[in-house]
């Protein structure tokens, strides 16, 4: 469990520079992205356009901000952005641990693997809360125009089985990454 806590950071750091990489390559605006739940800490600035600010390390929270107005390609890319670093990274992470030998580096490595890919699948999940706004919902908006369903809500039962679709997948790659872990052991 801790060796996947370690791992919490860099993943929310690669997903919010997903997001800041389409603001950065799409549009002239600049792009600021929080890491962690505080309000202040230390500051990255790269230009005039990039900045990452880092409120605290014992966390799973990021956002990227954005002042353009995008348009919906834009508003699509930028939410699938940050799931697709990280079901990418997972996906690499995934391939060196199983080229890794046994050892501590392979646990290592596929606790990143199991982090990333339940992160960019559970981000898949159009869901909102309140004013949490995942990114899958992000995405179905830009390509429905339509909000995704809340869940503050009641809602009929065919609205959340894609909720449940996704988790099953991620009990299913906790199950496989147990498995895999006692087989390396």
């Amino acid at each position: 469990m801790l060796v996947a806590q370690l791992w919490v950071p860099l993943l929310v750091l690669a997903h919010e520079l997903g997001h800041a990489a389409v603001i950065l390559a799409s549009t002239r605006g600049p792009a600021l992205v929080l890491v962690g739940t505080g309000r202040r800490g230390p500051k990255l600035r790269f230009g005039r356009r990039f900045m990452i600010v880092f409120t605290g390390l014992g966390f799973s929270g990021g956002r990227c901000y954005h002042r353009e107005a995008l348009t919906r390609r834009q508003a699509l890319a930028f939410a699938l952005a940050g799931p697709a670093v990280n079901l990418g990274l997972g996906a690499a992470l995934l391939a060196d641990a199983l080229a890794a030998g046994a050892g501590t580096s392979r646990v290592v490595l596929l606790a990143g693997a199991v982090g990333s890919l339940e992160a960019g699948l559970l981000n898949l999940v159009p869901l909102r809360h309140g004013t949490a706004i995942s990114d899958g919902a992000h995405a179905y908006r830009a390509a429905t125009g339509r909000d995704a369903p809340a869940v503050s809500r009641p809602q009929p039962e065919r609205e959340l089985r894609p909720f449940f679709v996704f988790l099953l997948v991620i009990v299913g790659l906790r199950l496989v990454a147990s498995a895999v872990a006692a087989a390396i052991r």
